[in-house]
């Protein structure tokens, strides 16, 4: 589900990495180019109903409720509370798309893994109507301890709709926890994206050197020149003037 909410927000960034982005487009632009999108369908779950998941985690080699492999894309990886995982199903609770979030207490910590490090990511969080909550997405680095930024103050409307959230850092992003106040459930994420920054070369055909150059423009003049020197040789041979020493064989009668 794309944007509908824009939330006001206060970011504390706990290190110079990175920085918060407020579009999708702006994602795309750091990172050169649209990243993978990932809108959990996945699992199948029938429309307006909502499912216990029994992983923990979700890789792409996992088998969750007899479902699996290929449940989420390779290189991510979702991690759910002690309270469990909620699958939810288009129409589940307003929700437009399928979704997850981390249960109930104990713990209701969301993790998403970048097991293939990304440089940026973009994802909508939002409340279940009626039960409005205040999030915060922690950011880590390569070695998913060191936190490199935060994004706290996320305003969860009671309405149910979506709010976009986002980080980039070019020197990786290993893993983002979701927590949330006011409610005993994680937020709820039914939109991701993410991607690796392409660097400037990429995709670009490299120019040929300067000794290709040479090469190529001097077999141009020959090729010219051996094509005019056909030309000659068969015109003087038309008007029966060709001399001897100067003919080309192709062009002399036995």
């Amino acid at each position: 589900m794309r944007v509908k909410i824009l939330a006001v927000i206060f970011v504390a960034a706990t290190a110079v990495h990175g920085a918060a982005i407020t579009s999708a487009s702006e994602l795309a632009t750091f990172l050169g180019a649209p990243g993978i999108i990932y809108s959990f369908s996945g699992f199948s779950v029938p429309d307006a109903t909502s499912f216990a998941v029994d992983c923990t985690e979700v890789t792409l080699t996992s088998i969750c409720d007899g479902q699996g492999p290929g449940l989420v894309p390779q290189g991510l990886a979702f991690t759910f509370g002690s309270g469990g995982g909620q699958w939810d199903g288009l129409g589940y609770d307003g929700s437009t798309s399928e979704e997850i979030l981390s249960g109930s207490s104990p713990s209701t910590l969301l993790t998403i893994s970048f097991i293939t490090p990304a440089n940026g990511f973009a994802l909508d969080l939002r409340a279940f109507p009626g039960y409005p909550a205040t999030a915060m997405v922690t950011v880590f680095a390569l070695d998913d301890t060191t936190v490199i930024g935060t994004i706290s103050g996320i305003n969860l409307p009671s309405t149910g709709a979506s709010v976009f959230e986002g980080w980039d850092d070019s020197s990786g992003i290993g893993k983002v926890e979701l927590t949330q106040t006011g409610e005993d459930w994680s937020p709820i994420v039914d939109f991701l994206e993410y991607g690796i920054k392409r660097t400037s070369t990429e995709g670009v055909v490299p120019e040929p050197g300067p000794l290709v150059c040479v090469g190529l423009g001097l077999a141009a003049i020959a090729i010219r020149r051996l094509r005019r020197r056909g030309y000659v040789w068969a015109r003087l041979r038309k008007r029966g003037t060709v001399l001897i020493e100067d003919a080309d064989p192709r062009f002399l009668t036995p």
